[in-house]
């Protein structure tokens, strides 16, 4: 139950050509030592209201029917939890700083269940989902968590369901098993594209929602500059403690959207570091501070990295910032056919590329997917679709002294070209607007389109940012936002 089938399957072929056999054990060895195992998450799943999710649940699901009608298949199982809360139009508190629930749906052209704990389901949910009185294909029946297994070899003997769509690398190798052989199509799961592919209201959320993140982010860096070059104490832990209390004061905040990465000299080379009383080092002005952090609205998922120096930075430093920067620049830039199959590895190499000039490089992905309210680490399209928002983050670290990384995320947009040789074209728009620190920028490294390129972001900030910022009353942030903005010489 807790390995994918997938995983499952391959260990099984390696381990097989060591004469190893792999053997289902239906009782967690795990468990049985682990006592004091904490409860899981006893929190009901609410709704999300259509101003947010755009469509409802049931034109997706008919959504979803129609893509399983082109398919030929008869049935979907649903297992990742994003997908099930994005259908449904339900959101929980099931896993921190993903807002998803526990539960399995299996969908067939008239029926649809939804597995789920009790404790999950309210009297708003149940009326949300018409469980009532069902007699139509656009109501949910509500089934206990554990009847899923039951529920999935019972149709080796339902005559009207010939196949079953699953995707093996979200589904567990026992639910896998539980489906009949000759029911099993193996396949990527319609709902991908479909969440994926943000509609009109989820943009206008996302780009609300990192509007405020964007607010919030500086109001918080303009105080942290501020005190800590005044020589007021702060670390790695009050620093990412007070970000969220930022956050926390805009409209439609829920939570964190991961663990903030709030990361000052060495521990900044650590990619995925998290402060902690026994790591937390003090900021002050001898080195780089990057933080990475995001957070959970109602109306968008947000995720952007800055990294800032608070005194003066070494001329490795800033030269490193810099090609890091030209490479963010290069990739947000990128115009390219629509329906060329063009996909993130083809064009990661812009990103890379100011590095790779120099011999410089980062081990780890250049971009990620990012939900609607639901993860901030989501899967991608094979291929770029309008609607779609993903990360742009490349980065420099050196062991044991300092990191840099620079993250926006950007929404995939249709391109304005003079010619449409071979149709329409697609770009990049970037939604997350944040300042770059001036200081950590060699001008002279740029060329005269990425200059161009970077003060027309810097003019969107002023604009779109300090407009709301004001609106906000937040004059001292406004000030800062203006000392980052202006624009460079070219």
């Amino acid at each position: 139950m807790i390995m994918t089938a997938t995983n499952w399957m391959s260990y099984a072929t390696t381990l097989s050509e060591s004469g190893i056999q792999m053997v289902p054990e239906s009782t967690n060895l795990v468990d049985i030592i682990w006592t004091d195992r904490p409860p899981h998450s006893a929190d009901p799943a609410f709704v999300l209201p259509l101003q947010f999710a755009g469509v409802s649940w049931q034109d997706k699901v008919e959504q979803v029917r129609t893509e399983m009608l082109s398919r030929g298949t008869s049935m979907v199982m649903l297992s990742a939890l994003d997908e099930v809360a994005w259908l449904l139009n339900l959101r929980g508190n099931d896993i921190p700083y993903n807002p998803v629930f526990r539960g399995y749906i299996i969908l067939g052209q008239e029926q649809l269940q939804l597995f789920t704990p009790s404790e999950k389901v309210t009297p708003q949910v149940e009326d949300h989902l018409n469980t009532q009185h069902c007699t139509s294909g656009l109501c949910v029946k509500i089934l206990d968590y554990q009847a899923i297994e039951d529920s999935l070899k019972a149709l080796e003997d339902d005559p009207f369901v010939s196949s079953v769509l699953i995707n093996p690398s979200t589904l567990s190798y026992a639910l896998y098993s539980a489906i009949p052989v000759t029911k099993r199509v193996a396949g990527p799961s319609p709902i991908l594209g479909m969440k994926a592919t943000k509609n009109p209201v989820e943009i206008k959320g996302m780009r609300n929602a990192h509007l405020k993140d964007a607010v919030a982010l500086c109001d918080f860096l303009a105080l942290l500059e501020r005190e800590v070059t005044m020589g007021v104490y702060w670390d790695e832990l009050s620093a990412a403690t007070k970000s969220e209390e930022f956050r926390r004061q805009q409209q439609n905040y829920v939570q964190l959207s991961f663990a903030t990465i709030s990361a000052f000299g060495p521990n900044g080379a650590i990619i995925h570091y998290q402060p902690s009383s026994e790591t937390n080092i003090p900021l002050d002005t001898s080195s780089l501070y990057l933080i990475d952090s995001g957070a959970q609205f109602l109306d968008g998922t947000t995720d952007v990295t800055r990294t800032v120096h608070f005194g003066s930075p070494t001329l490795q430093q800033v030269e490193a910032y810099t090609r890091v920067l030209q490479g963010q620049l290069d990739f947000a830039d990128v115009v390219f056919p629509a329906n060329s199959g063009i996909s993130l590895t083809d064009i990661e190499i812009l990103a890379r590329k100011p590095l790779y000039q120099v011999g410089l490089n980062y081990l780890h992905g250049t971009s990620h997917g990012v939900g609607m309210f639901l993860y901030v680490h989501e899967s991608t399209l094979p291929a770029f679709g309008v609607g779609e928002f993903l990360s742009d983050e490349p980065g420099f670290y050196v062991d044991g002294e300092y990191g840099i990384r620079l993250e926006n995320v950007v929404e995939v947009v249709e391109a304005i070209t003079p010619y449409n040789f071979s149709g329409p074209s697609l770009s990049f728009w970037e939604t997350t607007l944040v300042p770059y620190e001036p200081k950590l920028i060699n001008t002279t490294l740029l060329t005269r389109h990425q200059c161009d390129v970077l003060n027309r972001y810097h003019t969107r900030v002023k604009e779109e940012v300090g407009a709301e910022m004001l609106t906000q009353g937040l004059q001292e942030a406004y000030t800062w936002l203006l000392s980052k903005t202006n624009p460079i010489s070219c």
